[in-house]
């Protein structure tokens, strides 16, 4: 019986129905999905046309419109680039869906590497088919649908065996538009070149990492001269938000009703604290922006800067004053960013559940969350996962988790590694719980 299922899981006929069917399963889920519409879907699409007037900014129809303080530029381009094609809604979501289809085959081609057999792709394709959060979230306008495609191209150029030369201008240039999507990657090439070294893992030479280095900074250095240009600071990312989300980090934990209202009292005081710096001109765009839904907030750069200081100031406190309670706070945070639902919410309920039963997406993910949890290390432990091929991998889903700590976050922020944790998971069960085949050196 297990010779006859391995036999069956390692069979290419068995790859190929695999495939088809999560082809058709994703397709099916588009079209039901189609109309699923994010709370941000306003507010990025205004950027993507503001930039056809030559001006980043949700507001760029004010008159005296404030340059953007909130978001990197990455998003927005692409779609303003979509755009020029077409500015069909659906038109977008195609892209996005095309581009998920596009980081599932580079996965699959990520895994081909790793073993040769058809164990390794077709348990990735399996473990794929009852996580339709994934395709269903292409449809959203966000980021996370852009990210998932290029963090993938990063695990993909990654485990090529390209002549080096190529493969650091390749990363280099790439950790640069990832940056420029989700500006959370700041750190991660630094951090990976620093352990590359130290591990000397890619057989590199210090001069052409560094250069990796080089070539990634010079990619994300415009922007920060945009921000100097508008902004009069030097800033690779947005000069919002650093300080974080009104630090609902310490109050998300409890919603009691004293709670809220400390934590009103602390926005309160912040606002009070922060009018001295309101110019006219935000005056007169905030009585304009009050008439918008789905839009935040822009104001001037000194206003924001000031903002972002008494917020980092709070944060500081509350470490000092509550340390139990950041500790309970931040584990708080760790599962909703891995155990949450994808921010499903949009649609209807009534629709969701024509098609899923009630708190599908839930028990899902809570499954291969604690299947995740408990595999890998596992796996690791027995010697069954290799270091050296699941590095880059390993590095950047402990980077993103460790990174989204400091901030009041969403499970969304999570979407653009989940098919590589996939894949990481498969990885886990084919060296478990199947004899296979000695994984391939790249």
């Amino acid at each position: 019986m297990m010779n006859f299922l391995s036999q069956i899981i390692n069979s290419r006929s068995t790859y190929k129905n695999l495939l088809l069917l999560n082809g058709i399963l994703s397709c099916l889920l588009f079209y039901f999905f189609r109309d699923l519409t994010s709370g941000e879907e306003k507010h990025y699409l205004s950027y993507a046309q503001g930039l056809e007037y030559g001006r980043f900014s949700q507001w760029w129809f004010l008159p005296n419109y404030i340059p953007d303080t909130i978001r990197t530029p990455g998003y927005p381009v692409f779609l303003f680039l979509i755009e020029k094609i077409s500015s069909s809604i659906y038109f977008i979501k195609a892209i996005q869906f095309v581009m998920y289809g596009l980081s599932v085959l580079m996965i699959l081609n990520v895994a081909s590497n790793y073993d040769s057999s058809y164990k390794l792709r077709n348990i990735f394709l399996l473990l794929l088919l009852p996580y339709v959060q994934l395709a269903i979230f292409t449809v959203a306008i966000q980021p996370e649908a852009l990210m998932t495609f290029l963090l993938t191209l990063y695990i993909f150029i990654d485990s090529k065996p390209i002549k080096p030369e190529w493969k650091i201008t390749f990363m280099g240039l790439l950790s640069g538009v990832i940056f420029l999507v989700g500006p959370v990657f700041l750190f991660f090439p630094l951090i990976l070149f620093a352990i590359s070294i130290a591990t000397k893992r890619n057989k590199l030479s210090f001069g052409l990492a560094l250069s990796m280095v080089i070539i990634y900074l010079l990619t994300i250095l415009p922007y920060a001269i945009w921000n100097l240009k508008n902004h009069d600071v030097i800033s690779l990312t947005p000069i919002e938000s650093a300080g974080g989300d009104k630090i609902s980090l310490f109050s998300s934990l409890n919603q009691a009703q004293d709670n809220i209202i400390d934590h009103s009292k602390e926005s309160d005081y912040i606002d009070s604290a922060c009018a001295q710096y309101l110019s006219d001109d935000d005056k007169i765009n905030l009585a304009e922006m009050n008439t918008y839904n789905g839009f935040q907030k822009t104001y001037n750069a000194k206003y924001t800067l000031a903002k972002e200081k008494l917020l980092k100031q709070q944060t500081l406190n509350q470490l000092r004053e509550e340390p139990a309670n950041t500790l309970k706070s931040k584990a708080s945070t760790m599962l909703r960013l891995w155990l949450n639902e994808m921010q499903l919410t949009d649609l209807k309920s009534s629709e969701l559940n024509k098609i899923f039963p009630a708190n599908y997406f839930r028990i899902i993910t809570i499954i291969f969350f604690l299947a995740s949890l408990i595999l890998i290390p596992l796996a690791f432990y027995r010697k069954k996962l290799s270091w050296v091929h699941s590095q880059t991998v390993i590095i950047l889903i402990i980077y993103f988790g460790v990174l989204h700590l400091f901030f009041s976050l969403q499970a969304k922020y999570t979407i653009p590694l989940r098919l590589i944790i996939l894949l990481l998971l498969a990885q886990t069960i084919v060296g478990l719980f199947t004899q296979h085949k000695k994984m391939n050196n790249s």
